[in-house]
């Protein structure tokens, strides 16, 4: 169920066009601009934090959708009902988000 739950959220995602690629695009845009606000000195000392920051804010852009389609569609309900644990289809829902 668990792959199942990936391949379908991938499918989906590319299915959509340019919205799986929405999120790296956003990204690459944040840091450059932490490039561009820090200077070539503190960027080396602070290259990790600001990418960090960078790919958080990318996630945060995307993650209201994330069972949005789900719960249109009936399968959050079908994944309530299933026997298998709910923490595992919200992992997997998570990895395919990631």
């Amino acid at each position: 169920m668990f792959r199942l739950i990936i391949a379908r959220d991938a499918r989906l995602a590319f299915r959509r066009g340019g919205g799986a690629f929405a999120g790296g695009g956003f990204c690459l845009m944040a840091f450059g601009l932490f490039a561009f606000g820090l200077g070539p000195d503190a960027l080396r000392r602070h290259a990790a934090e600001a990418l960090l920051l960078a790919v958080l804010l990318s996630l945060l852009l995307s993650l209201p959708g994330l069972f949005a389609r789900d719960h249109e569609d009936g399968s959050l309900e079908q994944y309530a009902l299933h026997p298998a644990a709910l923490e595992w289809l919200q992992a997997a829902k998570l990895a395919a988000f990631w």
